[in-house]
C-alpha cells in the first residue's frame, strides 16, 4: 500500500522547471527500494522501482535539505552512493519526467514506507498537493476531522523557508469531532517562476502523526 498524501518538495523558492501536471506517472515502489542507514551511504531502487526515463526526487521531510535527483536506468533502477540519511528520517520520494509526475510516496530511511495514522479520520482536501493559482482550492487545505475525538495540530509549517510562500494560518489548532477547518496559504507579491515546498502538519491527537501536502504555484 502506497501513502498518498504529499508530494515532495521540489525546492525551497524558485526553480527552472517545469509547472507539475497532474500525477500520471507511475509512483516508485517502495518495497524495491533500499535507502542505506549505516557506515556506508546510498540509496538503490531495484529494477521496476521506477518507470524506465523517469528522474527520482527524493525530498527529506525531517530537514531543509534541496531535493536530490537520480536518474533511473533502462530496466527502472537506480543507485546513489553519496546519499545520506540517518535512521527514522521521512524521505519523500516521486518519479519526474519534464512536467509529468507520479503521486508521492514517503518512506523511512531504514524501516520501508511510512503510514499516516491518521489518515483514515483527519481527511484533508485537497489530500496530495494544493495549487494557490487553482480558484478552486481557494489557496487553502480544508481539514474534515471524522475521529470520534477532537484533533489538534500543534504546528503548522513549511518544509524550509519560502520566499514565495506564506502559512496565514497561525498554530494550534483545534478541530472537534464532526467539525472542519481551513489552513489558509499565499502567494506572496514578489513571486517569480515555479515555487514548491512542502506544507508539514503536525498533529497530537487523536494520535502523534505529520501530514505533508506539497504547495506550489507558477509566476511569470
Amino acid at each position: 500500500m502506497r501513502f498518498f498524501v504529499y508530494i515532495l518538495i521540489l525546492a525551497a523558492g524558485c526553480v527552472g522547471t517545469p509547472v507539475p501536471e497532474p500525477p500520471n506517472l507511475t509512483p516508485p515502489d517502495p518495497a524495491l527500494v533500499e535507502v542505506n542507514v549505516g557506515s556506508v551511504p546510498g540509496i538503490t531502487g531495484q529494477p521496476g522501482a521506477l518507470e524506465p526515463g523517469t528522474e527520482l526526487w527524493i525530498a527529506n521531510l525531517d530537514n531543509m535539505d534541496p531535493p536530490t535527483r537520480i536518474p533511473t536506468r533502462d530496466d527502472g533502477s537506480f543507485r546513489d552512493d553519496s546519499f545520506v540519511a540517518a535512521p527514522g528520517q521521512e524521505l519523500r520520494l516521486q518519479a519526474r519526467r519534464g512536467a509529468e509526475r507520479s503521486i508521492p510516496v514517503d518512506v523511512r530511511a531504514g524501516g520501508g514506507e511510512v503510514m499516516r495514522p491518521t489518515a483514515g479520520c483527519l481527511v484533508l482536501r485537497p489530500a496530495l498537493e494544493l495549487n494557490l493559482d487553482d480558484p478552486e482550492t481557494a489557496s487553502r487545505v480544508v481539514i474534515e476531522n471524522g475521529c470520534g475525538v477532537d484533533a489538534r495540530i500543534d504546528d503548522i509549517r513549511l518544509r524550509a523557508p519560502s520566499a514565495s510562500i506564506r502559512v496565514d494560518t497561525a498554530p494550534p489548532l483545534m478541530i472537534p469531532d464532526g467539525a472542519s477547518a481551513n489552513i489558509t496559504l499565499s502567494l506572496l507579491p514578489d513571486a517569480t517562476g515555479l515555487t514548491e515546498e512542502v506544507l508539514i502538519l503536525d498533529v497530537s491527537a487523536p494520535e502523534t502523526d505529520r501530514r505533508p501536502v506539497t504547495v506550489f504555484a507558477r509566476r511569470p
